[in-house]
């Protein structure tokens, strides 16, 4: 899953004419998920939900995006649709072509858990084709509990408060303590929000999308997920195929929600896309002046982290924050060009102003509502090891291998050791859904062995790869001019590409080019601070997936996932 902002994963941070009537393709559920979806759908059927009633978005950066906004009423517990309510907050941007060729509501699944749907939905809406904008509403939604969506988690605002302890234990005291300090989390969930801690799994997430689309008045409801998001929207064919139009399963999850694995796995990976990142800065060493060669970057680099551990950056960087804003490098390259001048202001010339920014924006949790719902998702969607033994063994052997992010990967997580709802996993099964998988092949936040198994689950899917990427979400974001015409024409005429009839993809595009670093006159002069803080403010390039630059009021915040 993607991680919230902290660290990122997260911060703050998707045809032809057609005929008026939409003919809708009744799929058959696939086997084992019949019944599944057909009871769900029988639930939700008996408490039908009010229509949207839309209005003017009132929150600045909803209004700047021209957003229109409502709520959507959904049951607390979708086995009892005449229980309790929760008020998930939907946001929209109207089609804008003419009636006739309107083919519904695009929802926009970013990543996570725990990151506000509305601001990214109309943040790629500005990106979007005209062809697609001509035809959808492009909608977001905040999941439950997150954003706009009522009532707000939190369990402990303090739990993530800087300075937190260097992640990589010092000793048995250190790790006991630290252990405490996620089995607490967890008991402060259970007393902050009781029984609704059982209903905050991402198969509740999926099911709340349905009333959506019954609420909005749509046959079918077509989506575009992004990382954790993708996951989500996966599991909404799973559960409704018979309402799924078209799907975008950008950048996936694994299907198998093996997620002990998946951030072990996502720690060696991230550990090597650091050195790729060191290795980088070294060949643009007249820029940094880290050094020449990958090797000395990476020494200064492990020099700052230990210069943090004896003195926190204004009290408030230690090696936690420092490794939760340095995170970000593995998830989009657009992020190498400030983390390697924050790297050589600090290493190099001991100013540590844009270090300071850039943790803020896209290195620290502004409340505890993401983290919350990150784990409360986590915990619940996979059956985790209650066995502390195997986690420390587990985290001592791929922190040999890769020290880049190991711990820091397992204490953001270790809440679910003791988390105190029963795990309900949801198998992914696509049957005959006809997605469209798209995947870089070096992404390190969500290993390609997830695409392809993504691509697997649904076998009536085309894959798209990014040969050679390592960004994670590729389509509809980045201007990519093999990707985005593939994925513009399955939104707007349905056409997948054609079926290579083979393990590999069914399209290749190259990926883009390595990032470079800034111009030294954006970062220099009497004006410097000003310039670093604001230097990336224009159109911020990430995906719904991803955080921002500094310096960019934007939701799509990073998760751990």
């Amino acid at each position: 899953m993607t991680r919230p902002r902290r660290g990122g994963r997260a911060p703050r941070s998707a045809v032809a004419a057609l005929v008026v009537a939409v003919v809708v393709t009744v799929l058959t559920a696939p086997p084992g998920v019949a019944g599944t979806a057909a009871r769900t759908d029988a639930a939700t059927a008996t408490g039908a939900p009010a229509p949207v009633a839309w209005r003017a978005c009132v929150e600045p950066d909803l209004a700047a995006l021209g957003l229109q906004c409502a709520d959507v009423a959904v049951p607390r517990d979708h086995r009892r649709p005449h229980g309790r309510r929760l008020t998930l907050a939907v946001a929209r941007r109207p089609a804008d072509g003419p009636a006739g060729q309107r083919l519904g509501s695009l929802v926009v699944q970013p990543g996570g858990p725990g990151i506000p749907g509305r601001s990214t939905a109309g943040m790629l809406a500005a990106r979007l084709a005209p062809d697609v904008l001509a035809r959808y509403d492009v909608v977001g939604v905040d999941p439950r509990g997150v954003g706009g969506s009522m009532p707000r988690l939190s369990c402990d605002p303090a739990q993530l408060a800087p300075v937190q302890p260097d992640p990589v234990p010092a000793g048995p005291a250190q790790e006991a303590a630290m252990l405490a300090g996620a089995a607490g989390y967890a008991r402060e969930c259970a007393a902050a929000h009781g029984d609704l801690l059982a209903h905050l799994s991402s198969a509740d997430a999926a099911r709340d999308l349905e009333v959506v689309r019954r609420a909005l008045g749509e046959r079918t409801l077509h989506l575009a997920g992004y990382g954790y998001g993708a996951y989500v929207a996966a599991l909404y064919a799973t559960l409704h195929p018979r309402t799924v139009g078209r799907l975008v399963l950008d950048s996936s999850l694994r299907p198998d929600g093996d997620l002990y694995q998946h951030y072990l796995d996502q720690s060696r990976d991230f550990d090597v896309r650091a050195h790729e990142f060191f290795a980088w800065a070294a060949r643009h060493d007249g820029t940094y002046g880290l050094g020449g060669t990958e090797g000395e970057v990476a020494a200064a680099y492990h020099a700052l982290r230990a210069r943090t551990a004896q003195a926190p950056v204004d009290g408030v960087v230690g090696p936690w924050e420092l490794e939760a804003t340095f995170l970000n490098l593995g998830w989009e390259t657009a992020f190498w060009p400030i983390l390697g001048q924050v790297l050589a202001d600090a290493a190099v010339h001991g100013d540590t102003t844009l270090l300071r920014l850039v943790h803020q924006d896209f290195g620290a949790h502004p409340d505890d509502t993401s983290y919350a719902a990150y784990t409360a998702a986590q915990c619940t969607d996979a059956r985790w090891s209650r066995d502390w033994r195997r986690w420390r063994r587990d985290a001592a052997a791929t922190h040999a291998q890769a020290p880049f992010a190991t711990w820091n990967n397992v204490w953001y997580v270790a809440p679910c050791v003791a988390w105190p709802v029963k795990a309900r996993p949801v198998a992914v099964h696509g049957g005959r859904v006809p997605a469209l998988v798209v995947h870089a092949t070096h992404d390190a936040g969500m290993r390609l062995s997830g695409g392809l198994a993504m691509h697997a689950a649904f076998p009536a899917s085309r894959l798209v790869l990014s040969d050679g990427g390592r960004e994670h979400s590729v389509s509809l974001v980045r201007g990519d001019a093999c990707v985005d015409p593939v994925v513009v024409r399955y939104l707007v005429d349905g056409a997948l590409p054609a079926d290579a009839s083979g393990p590999g993809a069914d399209v290749t595009c190259p990926a883009g080019p390595e990032p470079v670093p800034w111009p030294a006159a954006a970062l220099s002069g009497p004006d410097a601070a000003g310039a670093r803080s604001h230097a990336v403010e224009p159109a911020p390039t990430g995906p719904p997936d991803a955080p921002t630059a500094p310096g960019v009021a934007t939701p799509w915040a990073r998760a751990r996932g």
